[in-house]
């Protein structure tokens, strides 16, 4: 295990945890919970404004355009 990884099990399983004794139940929980405590934390960073996403600049197709693209494509095939 990771470093990061054994300290965010390690509030749910304990300091040295014995995976072969624990409940199934019991480590689905410990890492379904640690997988929550990561995304907290990393959400807690807040927005990240240097991240821009973009349709490469293409703006939606209108539905007149479609319908073009549609007429011309059923229109070749015969």
């Amino acid at each position: 295990a990771t470093e990061d990884g054994q300290k965010a099990i390690t509030p749910f399983v304990g300091q040295n945890p014995d995976f072969d004794i624990l409940p199934s139940h019991t480590i689905d929980a410990a890492f379904a919970g640690a997988s929550e405590l990561i995304k907290q934390q990393n959400n807690a960073k807040g927005i990240r404004s240097g991240i821009k996403t973009t349709d490469f600049g293409r703006a939606a197709p209108t539905p007149a355009e479609i319908n073009k693209r549609n007429r011309e494509f059923w229109t070749n095939q015969g």
